[in-house]
């Protein structure tokens, strides 16, 4: 006698088929079949992706790597390891897209040296979220976000290790121990990390031969030096009757750049570097109030100093050589500059979730931030103006309601948002006269946003959703970065209408076959659209008045024979168009966007021998192929056809050869990885060379 017993609870769904005792049946046979969490979240009504990062973390992908292998995700570096990065979503990039690490802003996490640098053995998935942003970050953005949400603390005593080594004289380290007593309810951990690159790698630019004719030309990238160390400690408690959690949070980083070259790798530099250390404290508080109510408050601060150095007096060769000694110091804007740039940012939030009814849930979210810059370039003559030493001040707050209905058995689930934004800037601005004056400017902003999702018939369901979305200047939009950005303190906020529809397979697996997919399209329409313009040394952020977004995407994978060899595949085509009728940028109204990928994707073959000389380990070989269509620098209607910046179409294979094990508690893994293997000329952010064909080793144990 044979029942299926079904049972949802927390998320999961189980399914079991339970064979009862009868000399008429067949031998006992149990399936069951669990959500995943990963499934679990993406199942959310709001458009949102989660990478599951076991395999990564033994690997030598970093984070910026994994990233770019997602659909609709686009990651663009200006060199090898502690480059500057532009990560975006959908068309969006940079600010648009708010980056986090458990929930705290990453640049108040003490991670400060940029999303696609940080070391991915620290975390558990990525949580991509492809436009509304959920109020429990109480953030705004238009683009959407990502969110590096760390591995849990164990019970008992844990240790893990990795070690990097590879071309370019690169040199990644983490280690990470934890001691949890799951009675007395209290836990710490320690994890660090240390990453050194010399990125000497070659490359070809325009440079000049002996007789002065300038012609692509194959050189050693120079003074392109990186360190980054970091120590993360934590302390708290747990499932005490005062606090479901209560931790105390620091983190350190330390973080050193020479700088190789101009924005458009046309002007080698030879001492010019900048360097950024980092501290921040986050207290975490969560409580279940009772069986309906639960609350979490988050109270950080951060601070951050950046300091660029350029006072060289050389004009230097891309052999490093000095050609001719400068008029005057400096070799990024022909004008000495030794700045010091101090940053402290106070924040908070408070959420409560009450679950008024079973069917339907309120969510509330305060979020109030509060950020000053000072600083100093002791190298401007004295008497002369210094815009670091003028007062910079940016308070805000965003204050957010949520609803969420669940009907229909939960196969029909409705998502309803209003957020509140408001900021306050405090400036001293110098006027084209020569005075200074006290700039102030208050800016109150409000979206809304829905979301919808329905269950057409298990695996199978779709979403759909609707924002009017926010997104105030940031900091560092406003007053720069304190190296090569300058500031623009009259910038608008974003507005933008943003709409995404997607079909998606769950996870359906047979003795055989496991397949899951998901197709997306996705539309915004922006105004007052904030862009990162440049020249040959530096840039400044700017409102591009109106710009539309219209995409497709779509993702594939497959596992046969138990996944013994998988296949995933995936694709994007998003058209970004300025779409502006009046303003400095009319001219280029119809134009894509400058120096942004719009079609790209990813196919990855993996093949695993398990059992290859235990029962518990496994020999594995991958082949990951990334493809990027030609994309202009600038804008594609400026200038003539013969002559205008183009970053070509690019096809870049990588094979992974590796060897895993895990027994019990213990698991070790051993990867090699050949990246670029047939050598192709890699151009990236504004035309910047990337690596060529390189080698990386990697060896990492968790106990």
């Amino acid at each position: 006698m044979t029942r299926w017993i079904i049972a949802a609870s927390c998320g999961l769904l189980l399914v079991s088929k339970v064979a009862y005792a009868d000399p008429a049946d067949a031998p006992i046979e149990v399936i069951v079949r669990a959500r995943s969490r990963a499934e679990s979240i993406e199942r959310e009504p709001a458009a949102v992706r989660v990478v599951e990062l076991e395999g990564a973390r033994q690997r030598t992908a970093d984070t910026g790597e994994v990233l770019a292998r997602t659909e609709g995700v686009t990651v663009r570096r200006a060199g090898g390891l502690g480059s500057s990065a532009s990560v975006g979503i959908r068309g969006f990039s940079d600010a648009r897209v708010r980056a986090f690490a458990d929930g705290v802003p990453l640049e108040l996490s003490g991670f400060t040296f940029g999303l696609a640098n940080v070391p991915i053995d620290l975390f558990d998935r990525i949580e991509i979220h492809r436009g509304i942003v959920p109020l429990r970050l109480g953030a705004d953005a238009l683009g959407g976000a990502i969110e590096l949400v760390s591995l849990p603390v164990r019970s008992g005593a844990h240790g893990a290790a990795s070690y990097e080594v590879g071309a370019f004289d690169t040199h990644r380290l983490t280690l990470s121990v934890s001691q949890r007593d799951a009675e007395a309810g209290y836990y710490a951990r320690a994890r660090g990390f240390a990453d050194f690159a010399q990125n000497d790698y070659p490359m070809v630019v325009d440079a000049a031969d002996d007789e002065g004719r300038v012609r692509l030309t194959r050189v050693y990238r120079r003074h392109d030096g990186y360190r980054g160390l970091g120590l993360i400690t934590e302390v708290g408690v747990r499932d005490l009757p005062w606090a479901d959690q209560l931790e105390l949070r620091t983190t350190f980083a330390d973080h050193d750049k020479e700088l190789p070259h101009n924005l458009l790798a046309t002007v080698p530099y030879g001492e010019a570097a900048f360097e950024r250390r980092a501290i921040a404290s986050q207290l975490r508080h969560a409580l279940e109030l009772s069986d309906a109510v639960r609350s979490e408050v988050i109270l950080g601060y951060a601070s951050a100093r950046t300091e660029l150095h350029d006072l060289g007096r050389c004009r230097y060769d891309w052999a490093g050589e000095c050609l001719a000694i400068l008029p005057q110091r400096g070799e990024l804007l022909a004008e000495a500059i030794e700045q010091h740039v101090q940053d402290h940012g106070a924040f908070g939030r408070a959420q409560l979730a009450w679950m008024a009814h079973p069917a339907h849930t309120l969510r509330f979210t305060v979020a109030p931030s509060f950020t000053t810059r000072t600083g100093a370039n002791v190298a401007i003559p004295e008497g002369g103006f210094d815009p670091l030493r003028g007062r910079r001040e940016v308070a805000r707050a965003v204050v957010g309601a949520e609803h969420e209905l669940k009907v229909l058995g939960g196969d029909l689930v409705h998502l309803a948002l209003l957020k509140v934004y408001g900021q306050s800037t405090r400036a001293d601005e110098l006027l084209p006269n020569g005075r200074v004056r006290d700039l102030s400017v208050a800016i109150e902003r409000a979206s809304v946003g829905s979301a919808l999702r329905y269950a057409i018939a298990d695996p199978l369901y779709a979403k759909a959703a609707y924002e009017y979305a926010t997104r105030l200047p940031e900091v560092s939009e406003l007053f720069g970065d304190g190296a090569l950005v300058a500031e623009n303190l009259h910038l608008e906020p974003e507005l933008s209408h943003n709409l995404n529809a997607s079909l998606v397979l769950e996870r359906s697996t047979n003795a055989s076959l496991s397949i899951e997919a998901s197709a997306s399209a996705f539309a915004s329409f922006a105004r007052d659209m904030i862009v990162l313009l440049s020249s040959d040394s530096y840039a400044r952020h700017d409102n591009v008045l109106d710009a539309r977004v219209l995409g497709i995407e779509g993702a594939i994978r497959a596992g046969v024979l138990d996944e013994l060899l998988s296949l995933s595949v995936n694709g994007t085509y998003q058209d970004a168009r300025n779409t502006s009728a009046g303003g400095a940028f009319e001219g280029f109204r119809g134009d894509r966007l400058p120096n942004r990928l719009y079609l790209f994707g990813t196919l990855e073959l993996e093949a695993q021998w398990r059992g290859a000389f235990t029962p518990d380990d496994a020999l594995i070989a991958a082949v990951v192929s990334r493809y990027t269509h030609a994309f202009y620098r600038g804008w594609e209607s400026a200038g003539d056809a013969g002559s205008k910046l183009v970053v070509p179409e690019q096809l870049v294979h990588d094979l992974t050869l590796g060897y895993r094990t895990e027994r019990a508690a213990t698991r070790f893994g051993a990867f090699i990885e050949l990246h670029n293997l047939g050598d192709v000329r890699v151009l990236d952010h504004y035309g910047m060379p990337r690596p060529g064909r390189a080698a990386y080793a990697k060896v990492s144990v968790a106990l």
